[in-house]
């Protein structure tokens, strides 16, 4: 399993609720799916809002994959993050 990062995103405004709806919404599906024990996802760095959002719903990083996609002539790194939902309930 990954291990939570020290580095953390910059303090960015509160997710609204009807924002966290839809990860939630996800999780509890996982959460009643027998077997399924991590989810996994992948944000594009330097997406902030993104990152506040799924570390809201209790999502860790546990990596970062360099040069995961280019765009026009600019790469940009992808944060894996992980969701144990057995610790996230």
């Amino acid at each position: 399993m990954c291990e939570s990062h020290a580095t953390r995103a910059p303090a960015a405004p509160p997710v609204p609720d009807k924002t966290r709806a839809a990860p939630e919404a996800c999780i509890d599906r996982a959460r009643r799916r027998r077997g399924t024990e991590v989810l996994t996802l992948s944000v594009t760095g330097g997406s902030v809002e993104a990152i506040q959002l799924d570390e809201s719903a209790s999502f860790v990083r546990c990596g970062r994959l360099e040069r995961a996609a280019r765009i026009g002539s600019h790469y940009h790194h992808k944060d894996l993050m992980a969701l144990r939902l057995e610790l996230a309930a």
